[in-house]
């Protein structure tokens, strides 16, 4: 996966959360959201949203349904689980942005006055310099500059050049690590999706499901230390659990239909709470809406 790749999904998940918390309509939002869906879709391997029926949510808008705006943003979270489920299987991903970031900045300088490269040969060397092996000349130029010796300007541009492309390379090694999304299976989370179980026989699906079940109670019982430990108002963490109860019955739930059902349920009370909240209960919830 290239940089440009990961940047684009961190630009994806900002886009959802915006639509997330938009004050327009079901009426104006949906078409972005879907919009958006068709984009992450096409252009994100392992982005795999369940659950999701846009005709089915046109027809509710078209009709005024009143709990279109609930389903909506049900999707919503649905996408955004689904995209960060990718984007937390990307190794070293806050670290690609930030070189990446580095990286896209000094290919701005290429012609800029000297001093502004001078000061990105700083810049570079002083964050990097026990990442990358920068070479001798340019590690004294890094010392010689704050002294302020005059340095010849096609020597600082050479300079320049090659701490630029040390730092391509470096960025370069960094996306290279395969994500969990290359190669035969994908990990969500610790759900592994293998070809192998997908249109498998009977008793691979069966266990496939069971690890799941599994998977999905040992997670919600982490999730239940981390909401005790979040200091919440008593009502507020008691709310709170009752919903970690309410998805550990879920997910033994036999009934797609039934399964579904609740946990709309769970999504219109979730719209009502803040980020942290969403944060918590949206993982959850989207690795139960595997096995819908």
């Amino acid at each position: 996966m290239t940089y440009e790749q990961i940047q684009q999904i961190d630009f994806y998940l900002t886009d959802i959360q915006e639509l997330q918390y938009s004050a327009e309509p079901a009426v104006v939002r949906c078409p972005k959201a879907k919009s958006l869906d068709s984009q992450i879709n096409s252009s994100v391997n392992g982005y795999r949203p369940k659950g999701i029926s846009w005709g089915f949510l046109e027809l509710a808008i078209g009709q005024h349904d009143p709990s279109a705006e609930n389903v909506l943003q049900g999707y919503i979270q649905i996408m955004f689980a689904s995209l960060r489920s990718v984007w937390n299987a990307i190794p070293n991903r806050e670290k690609i942005l930030e070189v990446g970031g580095d990286v896209a900045y000094g290919r701005t300088l290429s012609v800029a006055l000297v001093s502004y490269k001078q000061e990105y040969i700083i810049k570079i060397i002083g964050k990097y310099s026990s990442e990358i092996g920068f070479n001798d000349d340019a590690l004294k130029m890094a010392k010689v500059i704050p002294s302020k010796i005059e340095v010849d300007e096609q020597k600082t541009h050479s300079i320049y050049r090659n701490v630029l492309s040390e730092l391509e390379k470096y960025l370069n090694s960094l996306c290279e690590n395969k994500t969990c999304g290359e190669g035969s299976g994908m990990a969500m989370g610790n759900i592994q999706i293998n070809n192998n179980l997908i249109g498998g026989n009977a008793t691979a699906n069966a266990c496939a499901s069971a690890q799941v079940t599994v998977d999905i109670s040992v997670q919600i019982e982490q999730t239940v230390e981390h909401v005790k430990d979040a200091c919440l108002k008593p009502e507020e963490e008691a709310a709170i659990l009752a919903k970690l109860d309410e998805l550990k019955e879920i997910s033994q739930e036999k009934s797609k239909k039934t399964k579904w059902d609740k946990i709309k349920g769970i999504f219109k009370w979730l719209a009502e709470q803040g980020l942290q909240v969403a944060g918590w209960l949206v993982p959850l919830i989207y690795q139960i809406m595997q096995g819908v």
